[in-house]
């Protein structure tokens, strides 16, 4: 039932800085470490893991958390990580901080590349339900802030049943902002104590009613698709996939992303916090040269054994499709809580993933 597949270089490195966070998101993948004494990467740390991603020589850097902006030495941390040659670096952030526009000027100043803003909808009672605080203002305030000082802004839109609704009629509201791109994405399910949890996850058939009606919107709306890409209709996916608007896959199955937690631990994705998969730190420093790591990262048993847990064929019908190298039916989270033999169907058998690679530009991850 299984498939090997190609590993592909490190491309994007993930250092979560810290669990605290000012919001109190529904589908948040660390709920339940909102509810514990607050966890935070000592800055020493820190630096020692922006330098080891330099040397893996990543294409990009995403600082998240919790919510990275609370983390003291983020500026200097994006500005060493500018120093060290990394290319692109992002703030994945509910972007509250930044209505102080100094705080957003300093991060600029830094070298920051990418503001990645979550809010979940243009509704101030829809994005305060989701957000469970009274933050859409705040958000929107530090959005605003970003685009006035030249920052590239990118906004990301979870969409569970709260604001499924809203979703067709937001994404006019937000691009009339000056946004560069709103990335739209699908609530999933989430590990808790007592296993996987899918109460807040959105259905993916309604997610993928929702791409047909908003496939035609602009070239700046982007569909973050970890789920099996013939939930899409065999028109609308080659379309997006031609206009470089679709992402898509899982980047456990090939190994394309390292993800750092906060104790300095390798974890399988950011969705799998404090499942340590490789301890990458010791007395607060690397434990390994980047040459060292990339072998054991390619040829480690229990690490290759997790890429084949990702990897696994979730129906027959996967067995015929050559999109499945690069689909992978999507998150391994999403079937601990559907069934996806509900979902996967034949309609896009006959389409070459060579097909799709060449159209793609973008060839790293997200």
């Amino acid at each position: 039932m299984r498939r090997e597949r190609a590993i592909i270089d490190i491309t994007t490195g993930w250092i979560n800085l810290n669990t605290d966070c000012n919001n109190r998101c529904l589908w948040c993948y660390r709920k339940d470490g909102l509810e514990t004494e607050p966890e935070t990467m000592s800055y020493k740390m820190a630096t020692g893991a922006v330098k080891f991603l330099s040397e893996l020589n990543v294409f990009s850097c995403i600082f998240i958390g919790g919510e990275p902006t609370l983390y003291k030495g983020l500026p200097r941390l994006i500005k060493k990580a500018k120093k060290e040659g990394i290319k692109e670096t992002t703030i994945v952030t509910n972007g509250r901080l930044l209505q102080k526009v100094g705080v957003a000027e300093n991060l600029k100043r830094a070298g920051l590349d990418i503001f990645s803003i979550s809010i979940h909808s243009a509704k101030e009672k829809v994005h305060n339900l989701i957000a469970r605080t009274d933050s859409w203002q705040e958000t929107m305030a530090g959005i605003k802030n970003v685009l006035a000082i030249g920052g590239k802004c990118s906004l990301n839109l979870v969409v569970g049943n709260q604001n499924i609704k809203e979703v067709e009629n937001d994404l006019p509201l937000f691009l009339e902002l000056g946004v560069n791109q709103v990335i739209v994405s699908c609530a999933i399910p989430h590990i808790s104590g007592s296993g996987i949890d899918g109460h807040f996850a959105l259905d993916p058939h309604k997610f993928s009613d929702l791409i047909e009606k908003i496939s035609h919107q602009s070239e700046k709306v982007v569909i973050l698709h970890e789920l099996p890409l013939c939930l899409i209709s065999r028109e609308t996916f080659l379309n997006l996939a031609r206009e470089n608007r679709l992402g898509y896959g899982c980047h456990i199955g090939v190994g394309r992303g390292l993800s750092i937690d906060t104790d300095g631990n390798a974890i399988p994705c950011n969705s799998f916090p404090h499942l340590p998969i490789l301890q990458l730190f010791e007395k607060e420093k690397p434990k390994f040269k980047a040459a060292d790591f990339l072998k054991i990262w390619r040829d480690n048993r229990s690490i290759r054994a997790l890429r084949k847990e990702a990897n696994v064929f979730r129906s027959e019908i996967c067995k015929e499709c050559d999109l499945w190298e690069m689909c992978n039916c999507g998150c391994p989270l999403t079937w601990g809580y559907f069934n996806p033999e509900d979902y996967i169907n034949d309609s896009l058998l006959g389409i070459k993933a060579q097909t799709i690679y060449d159209w793609t530009k973008k060839r790293y991850n997200p």
